[in-house]
């Protein structure tokens, strides 16, 4: 690759005399053997290389030329390599990179593959880089005041650059043991999906230390918080209406995952729980586990726990707390959320020219928040003979021309997921393409692409 040449000939080739590629440092880009070189006409060049031969001196570094004018010279301005290749195998490879090397297009964007075909092409879904610092990060859990009875939360506070990289959170009491490996404990601590720990009927004797513990799911590193934060147990005075703390009530959960609703209060006397599903303004109790199985009420009242959540348990529920001083109603937004799959159909047609057909887009997942169609690699333009419907869901081509072949390929997504089906089209006469090869590629390909 040759990365950059040298300035215009403004100049007499009789008053030039040296050119010299120079490093960020100004020191001079000596030749590397089979990776970096200067041509006989003043490029530099970057030849092509594998994988384990990567060099960051060499592939991620920044480089300008000096071209001596007699007693005078000129620079030009720098030119950058980044830290991504295409090795041998088609792979793009984002190398490590020191921070002050960071460019939001390189490492912060999104990337995909064209694979040309002969006269066509199919293009992969989208994979989304964002890259992360390699340095460590620290945890810490705020004390918690509660008044004696009630429920508390513990929460484990990540900063706000690495809240996305927390996989995994444990809790340790002041003896250093998971409170989860104490199974006479089950009932009383339970973790939640936000990792925060939810500790039902708190009482003096309650007056213990935790810490939390996180795992990178970048580095796999793992981190304690330094400190312990504390259940603060209060005496209360007088009558307290419930009031709950201001934790997230919107939760988005996958299909077969389970989900865990927190109703903790601040309230004297201990208020009383009671949770509802609430459909079309109607108010159904989850009391009766006879009418939904797979939900029960933890923690003294205020936890509400689903098993196996499925789609049609998206919706809004309902935790209302009362006690002699007043109640209180919490409403939480439960999302379900199922991995996109898509066809085409028909996967394979084969046509004569100017006949007229039709592809449909099956989608099956939730949710689908766009959807369209992609012509061998390209963005698909509706024209007077081919036609997108509203939907986006099926095109309908009239009078088939030679330029319509190829690949079809159909994109669904959200901002979490994304998949795409693949139907060919090409003309019939005789055998056509290798079928061999058409049968490999469609069997190769799952509905959610090659990546």
């Amino acid at each position: 690759m040759q990365i950059c040449s040298p300035p215009p000939q403004f100049y007499d080739s009789k008053e030039i005399n040296g050119l010299e590629w120079l490093l960020a440092d100004n020191s001079p880009a000596a030749a590397v053997a089979g990776l970096r070189r200067v041509l006989a006409n003043g490029s530099l060049s970057l030849g092509a290389f594998p994988a384990a031969r990567y060099r960051r001196d060499v592939h991620a570094a920044a480089y300008r030329c000096r071209l001596g004018l007699r007693a005078h010279a000129l620079l030009t301005r720098t030119v950058h390599t980044h830290s991504w290749l295409v090795l041998s195998n088609g792979s793009l490879s984002l190398g490590a990179f020191p921070a002050a090397r960071y460019r939001r297009d390189v490492h912060a964007a999104a990337y995909r593959c064209r694979l040309g075909l002969r006269a066509h092409a199919l293009l992969t879904r989208t994979v989304h880089v964002h890259a992360v610092l390699n340095s460590p990060w620290e945890v810490h859990v705020p004390d918690e005041y509660v008044m004696a009875g009630n429920s508390a939360v513990l929460r484990c506070v990540s900063p706000a650059h690495a809240a996305d990289r927390v996989a995994a959170t444990d809790w340790l009491a002041d003896d250093g043991l998971s409170v989860f490996d104490k199974q006479y404990l089950d009932s009383k601590y339970q973790l939640l999906d936000d990792g925060s720990l939810f500790v039902s009927a708190v009482s003096p004797a309650d007056r213990g230390a935790f810490r939390c513990r996180v795992r990178d799911r970048v580095t796999g590193q793992h981190y304690t918080s330094q400190y312990y934060g504390h259940i603060i147990v209060t005496e209360p005075k007088g009558s307290v209406r419930p009031r709950v703390s201001g934790e997230a009530r919107a939760r988005r959960v996958a299909v077969g995952h389970d989900v865990r609703l927190p109703c903790a209060a601040h309230a004297w006397p201990v208020p009383t729980y009671r949770w509802f599903r609430e459909h079309r303004e109607t108010l159904t109790p989850l009391e009766d586990s006879s009418t939904w199985p797979r939900a029960s009420i933890l923690g003294g009242g205020g936890l509400l726990r689903i098993r196996g959540v499925r789609r049609e348990d998206a919706g809004r529920f309902v935790c209302w707390l009362n006690n002699t001083a007043g109640g209180e109603a919490v409403h939480f937004t439960l999302s379900v959320t199922e991995p996109i799959s898509v066809r085409v159909k028909p996967e394979v047609v084969r046509s004569k020219l100017k006949s007229n057909l039709t592809f449909e887009c099956k989608i099956s997942g939730h949710p689908v928040e766009q959807v369209h169609w992609v012509h061998d690699g390209r963005p698909l333009k509706p024209t007077e003979r081919v036609q997108v419907s509203e939907d986006g869901l099926r095109i309908h081509i009239s009078k088939m021309q030679k330029s319509d072949l190829g690949f079809y390929q159909c994109f669904a997504s959200n901002s979490k997921d994304q998949a795409y089906g693949i139907s060919e089209l090409y003309e019939e006469r005789g055998v056509g393409s290798t079928l061999a090869q058409r049968c490999y590629l469609h069997s190769a390909m799952d509905d959610r692409g090659p990546l």
